[in-house]
C-alpha cells in the first residue's frame, strides 16, 4: 500500500490538536493509502515541541522585534504550563501512542524519506500550523523538506488575519512552493490572495470530515445518562462566558461540568480526547472558546455557546467566525441571552456540511491523484 505523510500539530495536551490529526489519519486510511504522521525529534520538553533550534530562532528574532517579545514570553509561558493533571497526561500519552502513533525523525532523514517511491504524497495540516505572527516559521510545516511534486496544505490556518511584516518574505516563499493550496478560514484564503495573488480553497477541519457515529465508533464513546453544561475553555472564561454559564445553570437546573481546569467552578472532570468527546456528545449544552470545542459540538449537534478567548495577546477568534459563517449559526458567538432552541436548525446545518464535506474530500483527493500523476 502506498503511503501518505502526514505534518501537523498533535502535541501539547490539546484536544482539537490531538483529535484532527487523528482525523487525517482516518481519511487517509479510507482514500486506500497508509498515513503516517511525522514529528521532528529532539524536543526538550516530553509532550510538546520545544527543539533547541527552535528556541533560539525564535529567542534572536525575538530580540529583532522587541516591541512583540512580552506578548511571546506571556504567549510561551500560557501555552506551556505545566500544571497538568496526572490522569490527562496519562489519557494522552496513551491516545498519542495508540491512535496517532507518529514516526519521530530527524529533519535530515525525514528529506531521505521524503525521496522514496512508497510516499505518494504529504499532506500539512489542519491546525494553526501556520500561525502568522510566530517568531519561528517552521519549514516542517510548509512541506519544505520533500519534493515539491508531493505538497499539499489541506486546510491549514494562519489563525491571525494579517501576516506581520517580518514573516510576509519567508511565509510568501514557503507558500510559492506548494501547489496543491488550500486553508481553512476565509481569512486565510484573503490573506493568501493578497500575498501570493492566488485564489485558493477553503476546506473543512478533517474533525468534520468525519460523522458522530464514526467518532463514536472509532473511540468507543458511551452515552452519560445526566443532564449537564459541558464547559471547554483554552483560558480563563471571561466574564461574558461566565455569565452564561451561571445562566444556563439556574434557568436550565443543569449541572456545570468543566473539563482539565475548573476555573473556580465545583465539577472538573479529567481526561483525554476519548473522555473530551464522551462528555461533549452527551450534554445537553457545550459552551466553549475552543475552534474545536465549537467543531464538534456541530458535528454532535449540541447546542452551543461560544466566546472570545480571554487570551493573553491577541484576539483569535476569526477563525470561529468563519466556521460558524459557514453554517449559519453565527447568534452562538458572544451571546447575552439563551438563543431560541428552535434557532439551532440541525437539519439545515448538515445539508451545509455534507456539500462542504464533499467540497474539501474532492480537493484531497485532486490533489492526490496529482501528485500520483507527475511521478
Amino acid at each position: 500500500m502506498k503511503k501518505i505523510g502526514i505534518c501537523t500539530l498533535f502535541t501539547g495536551y490539546n484536544f482539537g490538536s490531538a483529535l484532527q490529526a487523528y482525523a487525517s489519519k482516518v481519511i487517509v486510511s479510507k482514500m486506500n493509502f497508509e498515513p503516517k504522521v511525522f514529528k521532528i525529534s529532539g524536543s526538550l520538553v516530553k509532550g510538546r515541541d520545544v527543539r533547541l533550534n527552535k528556541m533560539l530562532i525564535l529567542f534572536i528574532r525575538m530580540m529583532m522585534y522587541s516591541e512583540n517579545k512580552f506578548n511571546v514570553v506571556k504567549s510561551f509561558k500560557e501555552n506551556n504550563k505545566s500544571d497538568i493533571n496526572e490522569t490527562t497526561i496519562k489519557e494522552f500519552n496513551k491516545f498519542y501512542s495508540e491512535k496517532i502513533n507518529p514516526d519521530i525523525i530527524s529533519y535530515k532523514k525525514l528529506k531521505k524519506v521524503s525521496k522514496n517511491d512508497s510516499y505518494v504524497a504529504f499532506i500539512c495540516g489542519s491546525d494553526q500550523i501556520w500561525n502568522s505572527t510566530a517568531f519561528y516559521v517552521d519549514p516542517f510545516y510548509y512541506l519544505d523538506f520533500c519534493p515539491r511534486e508531493k505538497r499539499i496544505a489541506y486546510a491549514p490556518s494562519f489563525g491571525r488575519t494579517y501576516i506581520p511584516t517580518y514573516n510576509k518574505k519567508i511565509i510568501k516563499k514557503y507558500l510559492n512552493n506548494i501547489d496543491c493550496l488550500s486553508i481553512r478560514e476565509n481569512s486565510g484564503k484573503k490573506m493568501i490572495k493578497d500575498l501570493l495573488d492566488r485564489d485558493v480553497e477553503v476546506c473543512l477541519d478533517p474533525t468534520l470530515l468525519l460523522s458522530k457515529n464514526e467518532w463514536k465508533k472509532a473511540l468507543d464513546i458511551k452515552k452519560i445518562d445526566e443532564n449537564y453544561v459541558f464547559c471547554y475553555f483554552l483560558n480563563e472564561p471571561s466574564e461574558n462566558a461566565k455569565n452564561m454559564i451561571h445562566k444556563l445553570e439556574k434557568e436550565k437546573n443543569l449541572k456545570i461540568i468543566f473539563i482539565n481546569n475548573s476555573y473556580s467552578f465545583d465539577n472538573v472532570i479529567y481526561g483525554g480526547p476519548e473522555t473530551f468527546l464522551t462528555y461533549l456528545s452527551s450534554a445537553s449544552y457545550v459552551i466553549t472558546d475552543s475552534f474545536h470545542g465549537v467543531a464538534f459540538s456541530i458535528n454532535f449537534q449540541k447546542k452551543f455557546y461560544v466566546f472570545d478567548r480571554n487570551y493573553v495577546t491577541e484576539n483569535q477568534s476569526t477563525r470561529i467566525k468563519s466556521l460558524l459563517n459557514i453554517i449559519h449559526l453565527d447568534k452562538t458567538f458572544e451571546a447575552s441571552d439563551l438563543i431560541d432552541e428552535k434557532y439551532y436548525n440541525f437539519k439545515q446545518v448538515e445539508e451545509i456540511l455534507k456539500k462542504e464535506k464533499e467540497k474539501s474530500l474532492n480537493y484531497l483527493k485532486n490533489s492526490i491523484r496529482s501528485c500520483e500523476d507527475v511521478q
